[in-house]
Formats: C-alpha cells, sequence, structure tokens
C-alpha cells in the first residue's frame, strides 16, 4: 500500500469487500479511488478488463479526473515495470481504458437500462433530459398541481385566492 496515504485511505484501498467512499472535498478520494481501480485491475486475473470495474461517482468532472489519474497510473506503471509479462498487462489495460465504466451514476444507471431493454421495457435508444426539458417538465406539473388543487376547492376559496393574487400583482 502507498505509504503517503492515512490510516482511513489505506483501508480503503483494500478490496475484500465493495465500498462507498465518501469524505470531505480534497481529502484525497479520487487519489484513494484510482488507486484502488488500478490495484484490482492488476491484482484480480479476473479483472483486468477495465470495463469489468465499475467505479461510480457524482459528476462528470470527478469521473473523468478518475479517469485521467487513473491513465496516469498506468502510463507510470509500464514505465517503471521491468517484468515483461506485467508490462504487457499493464498496455494491455491501457489499452481497454476507454471501455471502462468510471462514470456518473446517470450514466452507469443509463447503459445498464440500455444493456436490457426488453427487461426494462424502454427504447434502447432513449436518452436523458435536457435542462430544458427538466425545467419544462417541472414548470407543467407545479401549474397540474395547482389547477387540479382548484378543482377541489370551493367557490368561495377561489374568491379568496383570486383576490391574493391580484392583491398581489397590484403591489409588483
Amino acid at each position: 500500500m502507498k505509504k503517503d496515504f492515512t490510516q482511513e485511505q489505506q483501508e480503503a484501498l483494500r478490496f475484500d469487500r465493495h465500498i462507498a467512499l465518501t469524505a470531505n472535498a480534497g481529502s484525497g478520494k479520487t487519489s484513494v479511488l484510482q488507486q484502488r481501480y488500478v490495484n484490482i485491475l492488476m491484482s484480480d486475473e479476473n479483472a483486468n478488463e477495465p470495463r469489468n470495474v465499475v467505479a461510480i461517482t457524482f459528476t462528470r468532472e470527478a469521473a473523468a479526473d478518475i479517469l485521467a489519474k487513473v491513465s496516469k497510473n498506468i502510463e507510470e506503471r509500464i514505465e517503471k515495470e521491468s517484468h515483461l509479462k506485467q508490462k504487457m498487462k499493464l498496455a494491455n489495460v491501457r489499452d481497454k481504458l476507454n471501455n471502462a465504466p468510471i462514470s456518473t451514476i446517470h450514466s452507469f444507471c443509463s447503459s445498464l437500462l440500455r444493456g436490457f431493454p426488453i427487461e426494462t421495457n424502454l427504447p434502447p435508444n432513449f436518452g436523458e433530459l435536457t435542462e430544458f426539458e427538466k425545467k419544462d417538465i417541472y414548470s407543467n406539473s407545479i401549474v397540474q398541481a395547482l389547477e387540479e388543487w382548484l378543482e377541489e376547492v370551493n367557490i368561495e376559496m377561489k374568491e379568496r385566492i383570486r383576490n391574493l393574487i391580484s392583491h398581489s400583482e397590484e403591489k409588483m
């Protein structure tokens, strides 16, 4: 294990179990996660395919950062490695990193759902909502909820609401 990691970070590097790594910004999560990722790829014969080892984070920036650090780590190991077999294994991992599922939760779930379109009853070409679509759905759902609520409100309450709205408009 790397010597400059804290005891807690060294514990997170163990891969005899799955982990959820949470900590404050700047605490070394990315370093620990990328080191753990590479360690798993290099120590487990069945996991040396990057597509078989998942790393999930919350932001695209964090996922890109982890992938960049994993790539750098592997390149450094290739340069330092003296055994041909290990060097070839590292090169194989490097060459397949573009298939590594180092992604956001949304991206991982989307790829998982796309892989099972029949079971999920979703079209395989579905996509995530754009920001505009999200705002539109949000606005429409608020309006719809208010309209449904107003249909259930009695006439006296409707008049009170109209008065409240008209007084608010006058003050604007």
